[in-house]
């Protein structure tokens, strides 16, 4: 019994441990440096002043969307966020998404510090007529977050990133 506790406390430990080290960071440079000159202009993109971007990658690989996005966070709050991913046509609609919770360990990250998601949406949820991602930021409320950038949508609420079609 003494060795299974043991086992126990060792293993909450690790766990504890990892915090916010399991979240995948990445330094400004390199955020930078996953960045085609094309998506430059999106870099330090602000959301709501807690998030800001920091690096972006859109690629299309054997039919599958593969996005990378480096975030820096920027602000302070306790709720564990969650990332719009919109796959839209020119007008706008969303023809796939694929949405997600930011890693749990970005709650205890400092300003300043900066995280990488790897996001990729398979050939069965990309329908055709896509031409861009709409990339959003919300909390457990659902709404979209202020993006501070010029080319929006939604009154401003989603960051709109025009891609090449990926099928």
């Amino acid at each position: 019994v003494a060795g299974l506790s043991l086992l126990c406390l060792i293993g909450i430990f690790q766990l504890s441990a990892k915090g916010p080290s399991a979240v995948p960071r990445i330094d400004g440079q390199a955020a930078e440096g996953l960045t085609p000159d094309r998506l430059r202009g999106f870099l330090g993109t602000r959301f709501q002043d807690l998030v800001t971007l920091r690096g972006l990658e859109v690629q299309c690989r054997n039919s599958e969307l593969a996005i990378r996005i480096a975030w820096e966070k920027t602000g302070y709050t306790s709720d564990r966020l969650s990332n719009a991913i919109h796959l839209i046509n020119p007008a706008g609609d969303i023809l796939g998404q694929g949405d997600y919770r930011q890693p749990e360990g970005v709650a205890s990250l400092k300003p300043g510090d900066i995280w990488l998601d790897s996001i990729a949406i398979p050939p069965a949820r990309i329908k055709d007529g896509v031409t861009g991602l709409a990339i959003g930021v919300y909390d457990q409320s659902g709404n979209l977050f202020p993006v501070h950038h010029n080319h929006t949508d939604w009154g401003g609420r989603r960051l709109i990133v025009d891609i090449d079609g990926c099928r």
